[in-house]
């Protein structure tokens, strides 16, 4: 495999940004050394499937990330229904469960991946107690 085209496919932007206009503006910019772009809670939330459509169109994979974490029918019914906008990625959060966790992949489309989120990635000494993590961050 082409070195470049694997790191292409390795990287993933986050389009942490307001507008559907800035979130394609990025994916434009970026197209030719990233593949893979995360549309997050805050723009998902605004534009909703629009804008995974908009980025699939521009060419890139889609990466929605919801860390999804309920009952495991309802976790189900999310991932079935993702599954039917294109993407390539839906992670969710490992605290939810065997059960909720066999739910999420007994409903996933062929291809869709779903990476397991186990903590935040910006967690403190508090947070990870309140989840009975008791060493330092570093470790």
């Amino acid at each position: 495999m082409n070195s470049d085209l694997a790191n292409r496919d390795r990287l993933i932007v986050a389009l942490d940004v307001a507008t559907k206009e800035q979130a394609l503006d990025l994916v434009k910019q970026l197209s030719g050394a990233v593949s893979f772009f995360k549309i997050g809670l805050q723009l998902y939330t605004t534009l909703g499937p629009e804008i995974i459509a908009a980025v699939k169109k521009a060419g890139a994979n889609v990466f929605l990330d919801l860390k999804l974490h309920d009952i495991p029918n309802t976790v189900a019914r999310a991932v079935e229904a993702a599954g039917k906008l294109g993407l390539q990625m839906l992670p969710v959060h490992l605290r939810g469960g065997r059960e909720m966790l066999e739910a999420a992949v007994s409903a996933r489309a062929a291809g869709l991946m779903l990476p397991g989120v186990a903590v935040r990635t910006s967690p403190n000494a508090t947070t990870l107690s309140g989840l009975g993590v008791h060493q330092a961050v570093e470790a």
